[in-house]
């Protein structure tokens, strides 16, 4: 299971909890801790808008939070997909900073129809983020 790490407090005016996800840029607020986990599940389970997919999200220490998925191929596809956003970058792009002159291929792992291995993977992380590191947690 791919696992995300986000954090989660009070806001400086205590009237609100916000929850946030750095790696997918994602945030939203509830009336308590536990709302504002509810509402970023809600969020994702909303944006990635497919019938039967499901977010779990499980409580760390402190102020963060885990969130993953057993349906691995659509959450993947949505990180890359978020991460590609994030990054200004269109599909076609992507595939031709991988050396490919197909956008196809690539867009397969963003619509979820396939999982890349770990080599195609760290290829497809760098296309995408070449100037920062990206951590990603995979839990057996």
């Amino acid at each position: 299971m791919i696992k995300l790490e986000g954090k989660v407090w009070k806001s400086n005016k205590g009237k609100y909890w916000i929850a946030y996800i750095e790696f997918l840029d994602i945030n939203t607020q509830g009336i308590s801790e536990r709302d504002s986990l509810a509402m970023i599940k809600d969020a994702i389970e909303s944006l990635i808008n497919k019938k039967g997919f499901k977010i779990t999200i499980k409580s760390i220490d402190g102020h963060k939070f885990s969130i993953g998925s057993s349906d691995t191929k659509t959450w993947l596809g949505f990180i890359l997909q978020r991460l590609r956003m994030k990054a200004g970058l269109t599909i076609e792009e992507v595939a031709r900073r991988m050396g490919s002159t197909s956008k196809n291929a690539y867009a397969r792992y963003e619509h979820g129809k396939t999982i890349p291995g770990l080599d195609k993977l760290s290829q497809i992380l760098e296309a995408i983020e070449s100037k920062s590191e990206t951590i990603l947690k995979i839990a057996a």
